[in-house]
């Protein structure tokens, strides 16, 4: 009888031992995982276009306020000490952040997987709309993009980056005269310290000799 207790203790202390070894394999996987899409991730910052790397540099800071901001009105209403506000809160700033990270790794469908939690959550957050459209710019849905962006400054037009990339898609779509409105607006309301602006200045002088080609090809020819 002791000995078929021993047999069964020795049983029981292997199974728990492959289990434990089990979710250590997991978890060792998971951890992997998770490195291996950092590492991707810093990899695949350095070969984004110059343009769109420029854009998403330019952006962070502001989404930080965005975030800090939607924090500390979150708190100020938050009275009574809502748990559910907060939690949505917390919820808002994982997807955001996941949405970045995704974009800037040129993941562009998680990302929007991300901005779509972002916009269940606060439907009228500009930047979230932004990041969108920059999202759906990367898949080349320009049309999608574009209504991103119009969506994004309807909000809140004093975002920057919106009139740049709805500039981008309206340049896309071949409508040189609503990019050049778009990219104009970008310069005129840039702070002398907006790093991208002779760019933009580059982008505009193309998109005119686009309108002045298409202008020539539809006149009529003389005799």
């Amino acid at each position: 009888m002791a000995k078929s207790n021993n047999s069964t203790n020795s049983n029981n202390s292997r199974r728990s031992h492959r289990v434990i070894f089990l979710y250590f394999i997991v978890f060792i996987a998971l951890t992997g995982s998770l490195l291996g899409l950092f590492s991707e991730y810093f990899n695949n910052k350095s070969l984004l276009s110059v343009d769109f790397e420029n854009r998403l540099a330019g952006q962070e800071t502001k989404q930080e306020e965005a975030l800090q901001n939607q924090s500390e009105a979150a708190a100020s209403v938050d009275i009574n000490h809502d748990p559910l506000l907060h939690a949505k809160q917390e919820q808002l700033k994982v997807y955001f952040n996941q949405s970045v990270i995704m974009l800037h790794a040129k993941k562009y469908q998680l990302s929007i997987v991300a901005l779509h939690k972002v916009l269940e959550i606060d439907p009228k957050m500009p930047e979230a709309h932004t990041n969108m459209g920059f999202s759906l710019l990367g898949l080349k849905k320009f049309g999608a993009s574009r209504d991103f962006f119009l969506t994004a400054l309807a909000l809140d037009d004093s975002q920057l980056n919106a009139f740049y990339g709805l500039a981008l898609s309206h340049a896309e779509l071949l409508e040189y005269q609503s990019a050049i409105g778009a990219i104009v607006s970008y310069i005129h309301l840039s702070p002398d310290n907006e790093p991208y602006v002779n760019s933009a200045h580059k982008k505009l002088q193309t998109w005119r000799q686009a309108v002045s080609e298409q202008e020539e090809k539809q006149a009529p020819s003389e005799g």
